[in-house]
């Protein structure tokens, strides 16, 4: 019996049959039930756990909407708004993309990865005859989790976090393709590979390598990291420090900055740090204004390159910031190619694709000190 809580630490079980007619309502409206019809009150009862007087309460509620209608000894029919709904569409296969609802707010964003993947798979399900649906959803919520078995035109299932994947793999036909991008591959003693799924995500430690001795070959040896905290660091992070490390980097002496504001930056500078090297755009955009404030300038008193190159405005600023592009279009290119493929089997599989260096203005060659 699945039960919620309404925050307060006491359980209210009246409010199970609204959050069901949710489900249900939303799976009518984008296709699930292709054939015109609910499952009986007795197989949604098994399907979602709950008791076939729950079932009975959410189904009324869809039946005074006219979203259905019961016919004596033949069941429920789907029914008014959603009968003069283009059939074509209702029949057409769908490719399900998942994401936190904590995360609502990095998917909306314009320059983020995840928009970039949901921009590039709504262009290539539409040009596949394949309808796409971005939904937010909670781990926590074993209703939702419950209400996939019944997406029967369900092509694949999409999701930005492996955690994800792990919860949806079970709650999923076999056949039904599961395909996790990422910024990392990082499986913690808690996300271990799940069979049967695609794991899509950027090869941080050589691109870390690169852009280490793309630096180093213009002669710069003491470095600061913009948008870094060692003691909390995220894994794509602690795989660029690897790879900074393994580029010729002592990252443990070099300072760092989880927000770099104009105090540290005039400490850097005084202390000789010649390249300032930004975690992702916005910190680096960030100290670009920083510096630009101080009086200081880009690239004649200190260096400046980043990670990721999503944000357009990367490249429009004064100076333009050189940058290790992340591949965010190779990166939907291959998590498509998974969905396509239907690859199913007993082990993980797994891609990690190459950054690509650009270089900008923002970047000077130094001499290297004897």
């Amino acid at each position: 019996m699945i039960q919620f809580s309404n925050g307060d630490g006491l359980i209210r079980r009246k409010h199970l049959y609204r959050q069901l007619s949710d489900i249900l309502r939303d799976g009518i409206l984008s296709g699930a039930y292709m054939d015109g019809r609910l499952p009986t009150e007795r197989d949604l009862s098994a399907t979602f756990g709950v008791s076939v007087a729950v079932i009975k309460q959410a189904v009324d509620i869809l039946v005074s909407e006219g979203l259905v209608y019961r016919i004596p000894r033949k069941g429920m029919r789907i029914g008014g708004s959603a009968s003069h709904a283009d059939s074509r569409a209702l029949s057409r296969p769908m490719i399900m993309l998942f994401y936190d609802k904590g995360r609502t707010d990095f998917v909306k964003l314009g320059h983020s990865l995840y928009s970039r993947i949901i921009d590039s798979f709504k262009r290539r399900a539409s040009a596949a005859s394949a309808s796409f649906s971005a939904i937010e959803f909670d781990l926590q919520d074993e209703m939702f989790l419950k209400s996939l078995k019944c997406r029967k035109n369900m092509l694949a299932a999409v999701t930005f976090f492996h955690k994800h994947a792990k919860a949806l793999r079970p709650n999923l036909s076999p056949e039904i393709p599961v395909v996790s991008v990422d910024h990392c591959v990082y499986l913690m003693d808690d996300i271990e590979p799940c069979a049967n799924v695609s794991y899509v995500a950027c090869d941080n430690l050589a691109g870390a390598v690169s852009l280490a001795e793309h630096v180093r070959g213009k002669g710069h040896r003491k470095a600061a990291l913009a948008g870094f905290d060692p003691s909390n660091a995220f894994p794509t992070n602690l795989e660029r420090i690897e790879g900074l490390a393994n580029g010729g980097f002592d990252c443990n002496k070099m300072p760092c900055a989880i927000c770099p504001d104009s105090e540290w930056l005039q400490k850097i500078i005084r202390e000789k740090c010649t390249v300032i090297i930004a975690f992702n755009d916005l910190v680096a955009i960030q100290v670009l204004n920083n510096l630009h404030y101080m009086g200081a300038k880009v690239p004649d008193d200190v260096s400046l390159v980043c990670f990721d190159d999503i944000d357009p405005l990367v490249s429009k600023l004064m100076p333009p910031i050189s940058a290790m592009a992340m591949p965010c279009e190779e990166m939907a290119d291959a998590a498509w190619k998974s969905v396509c493929g239907k690859t199913s089997g007993a082990n993980a599989s797994m891609t990690r694709l190459p950054y690509s260096l650009v270089e900008r203005d923002s970047v000077k060659a130094i001499t290297v000190p004897l």
